[in-house]
């Protein structure tokens, strides 16, 4: 897995018009590369790393969490959840 991949297995929907995908990042702690979710918090000590495209999808759609996403062309990222009011869909792919 490489830093700054994304996920194609769906992708988030801003309120903006922009399409917003799970991105790896890496940890600079471990030095290990993952997709980052959160269940609440905006912290690395809430972050969850997860290296599964599929459980990323499984846990941002399905359970409610946060997922750090960003454009393709990286003009808009961050932290996001199906949940916000900025997020208009999710598009499985």
């Amino acid at each position: 897995m490489k830093q700054g991949q994304f996920n194609e297995l769906f992708y988030l929907q801003h309120i903006s018009g922009d399409t917003l995908y799970p991105i790896t990042i890496k940890n600079r702690e471990t030095g290990q590369i993952s997709y980052v979710l959160s269940k609440k918090g905006n912290k690395r000590k809430d972050a969850l790393d997860i290296f599964d495209e599929a459980e990323v999808k499984d846990l941002v759609i399905n359970h409610n969490y946060a997922v750090r996403a960003a454009t393709k062309s990286k003009s808009r990222s961050g932290l996001y959840k199906i949940a916000e009011k900025s997020i208009t869909k999710v598009v499985e792919c």
